[in-house]
């Protein structure tokens, strides 16, 4: 060999080591990757089970219904049912939109969870755009005046 190709020789050397070191490295890590992935993907698993997401869920829609409805948390149900509870005169999504501060797409979808449970009726579609006018129904809410039999009135 030449001078100068000896020379190329000892200084590909190290690079040629040093390409095979962090070949080597690059191959571990992938393997740590892939182990990692999976163990996030068993303890995000994990977390739905034991804390679903407060996110709306799209729910299928009833059939025949016309309409998609959607998840609405509890607390919104809530705040839904005090709004619409006093009321005695129709009421519509936009409504009670204003009374509680919540978006009328919430609102609807709760409206709608209410009718299905048979707490609000709807009771027309009114507008150029249809708006659903709902009444309440009475039903979950407690009686004024009737005694609960858990025991002695008090006064």
């Amino acid at each position: 060999m030449t001078d100068v190709s000896v020379a190329l020789a000892e200084v590909l050397q190290p690079l040629r080591e040093l390409d095979s070191k962090l070949e080597q490295e690059e191959t571990q890590l992938q393997t740590r990757l892939t182990a990692l992935r999976a163990e996030r993907r068993k303890l995000t698993q994990v977390l739905r089970t034991l804390a679903p997401p407060t996110t709306p869920v799209k729910q299928p829609a009833k059939r025949g219904s016309g309409q998609a409805h959607y998840y609405v948390s509890e607390e919104t149900m809530r705040q839904i049912r005090a709004a619409v509870g006093g009321l005695s005169d129709e009421y519509n999504a936009r409504e009670i939109a204003t009374l509680t501060g919540l978006s009328q797409q919430t609102v609807r979808a709760a409206l709608y969870q209410l009718r299905d449970q048979g707490e609000v009726r709807l009771t027309a579609m009114k507008g150029s755009g249809g708006a659903a006018h709902f009444k309440t129904t009475g039903k979950g809410q407690p009686q004024v005046g009737v005694p609960s039999g858990n025991g002695p009135e008090r006064s």
